[in-house]
């Protein structure tokens, strides 16, 4: 719940003081450090200490790191270049990765209930975007992102109280009020304010001033401006690209022999984060113009995929892998050609009609996309259970490239290729599973052949 106010509200601060292009960098960096901390955290798992006091350890480090976090972002103004772009990325994803770590240790601690986990995961997930709106209309943007922190310092508490740490309990509720009472104290004195408030429809007249040329539901509203956005795009890219090699290259490299790369399985995982996440958001895109404020949009949307594809990973042990990919490209497929008549004609009613429609469009593509992931866990999970969590980190490594991807062909080719483009990875997802299930049925049947020889 914690990682996701934190997440979504940082897309409220990268577009009020960069500019609304920004706002989907917080995504890229999110999963860029929620993977990097999937990987740190077999360094952690290798020490002999209370795994309960170690997460609710860096649990309590996240309240600080979330709050300079905070501090330096609003002191950046103006579009930043690549370099800043760089400093930004990194600088903002240490509390993703420091949330990545406790994700995988607490994940470890579970293996064996890995679906549940996952469910129960994307239900704080789906409780965070719930409240995300409220929070953003009465205590602004900075102030929810503390909220956060007051969110992981609770959770910090806890964990101190499972791990039978009073010492650690205390300071982290201690930790909790001093944040709770400088919302507090910044709601009145403005000390962390952005620079101007989060762009709406209704401030920007639909859209229409802020691009040239024709304003379609298959644009991005805000979005679309190719000649500003290209250099911000190659930027966010690129710097996807290299936190994707660093998640896959250097770790193996610098903790051999701790982690056992399973490198048939790595593809697959990196499809299929990519192709979420390409799919997210451009649905988050396709809903603006619908839902009426980019806020709305976000919430319902990963809300809706949060709580369908925790369900869809609850029931994946009962479900069949082989058909699962080919639904989704074929329901994806649909919905890119059927959501925008839907749209027009339902643009008249009350928002909560419009929210209900949007759910119920998005919630069996949510269901059928939480399965995939899911299953590829359980595959490893007998035959290579410590790579449980480099499955983890690869899949939001591919996440970052998929958020990146997802921009760029939107700005360029319209959502509706961005929405076909995530149905393809699917598929492309489905052909790695053969050529791994071939590989894997190979390596069980050569192994006790090389036995024998023995």
């Amino acid at each position: 719940m914690a990682t996701l106010v934190l997440e979504l509200s940082l897309t409220r601060i990268f577009s009020a003081v960069f500019a609304y292009h920004f706002a989907f960098l917080a995504i890229s960096i999110a999963l860029f450090g929620l993977s990097s901390g999937c990987m740190y955290s077999y360094t952690i798992g290798a020490r002999g200490v209370n795994l309960f006091v170690k997460i609710g350890e860096l649990a309590r480090l996240n309240c600080l790191m979330v709050l300079l976090s905070l501090v330096f972002l609003l002191m950046q103004r103006g579009a930043p270049g690549f370099f800043t772009i760089a400093v930004i990325f990194v600088t903002a994803a240490i509390p993703f990765f420091l949330a990545g770590t406790i994700l995988a240790l607490a994940a470890t601690e579970a293996i064996e209930r890995l679906d549940q986990v996952r469910f129960v995961d994307f239900l704080g997930g789906a409780a965070g975007c719930i409240v995300l709106v409220p929070f953003l209309n009465y205590l602004g943007g900075p102030n929810t992102v503390l909220t956060s922190a007051v969110l992981f310092a609770v959770g910090s508490a806890i964990w101190f109280h499972c791990g039978s740490s009073a010492g650690g309990r205390a300071t982290a509720v201690v930790l909790a009020l001093i944040l709770v009472a400088l919302i507090a104290y910044n709601g009145r004195s403005r000390l962390l304010v952005d620079s101007a408030p989060a762009a709406t429809m209704e401030q920007t007249g639909a859209g229409k001033a802020l691009v040239t040329g024709a304003v379609s539901e298959d644009r991005p509203v805000l979005f679309y401006t190719p000649d500003r956005a290209l250099p911000v795009l190659l930027g966010v890219f690129v710097s996807g690209v290299l936190a994707t090699g660093l998640v896959l290259v250097v770790p193996p490299l610098v903790m051999r022999p701790r982690i056992a790369v399973v490198r048939g399985f790595a593809w697959r995982f990196i499809v299929l984060g990519a192709a979420y996440i390409l799919i997210e958001v451009a649905f988050i895109e396709k809903f603006i113009l619908f839902l009426g404020r980019p806020v709305y949009s976000l919430a319902v949307v990963v809300c809706t995929m949060l709580l369908a594809s925790g369900l869809g990973s609850l029931c994946s042990r009962r479900l069949s892998m082989t058909w699962i990919p080919v639904a989704i490209a074929a329901v994806i497929g649909v919905l890119a050609f059927i959501t925008t008549p839907i749209e027009e004609s339902a643009q008249g009613l009350a928002l909560p009609l419009r929210i209900l429609i949007a759910g119920s469009l998005l919630a069996p593509a949510g269901f059928l996309m939480g399965i995939p992931f899911a299953a590829a866990l359980k595959r490893i999970e007998s035959s290579y259970a410590h790579a449980i969590r480099q499955g983890w980190a690869l899949n939001a490594a591919g996440g970052v490239l998929g958020a990146a991807g997802a921009m760029m062909i939107a700005v360029y080719f319209g959502l509706r290729a961005t929405l076909l483009a995530g149905a393809g990875l699917y598929l492309v997802a489905l052909l790695a599973e053969r050529i791994e299930s071939k590989r894997f049925a190979a390596a069980r049947t050569t192994e006790p052949a090389a036995m024998a020889g023995r």
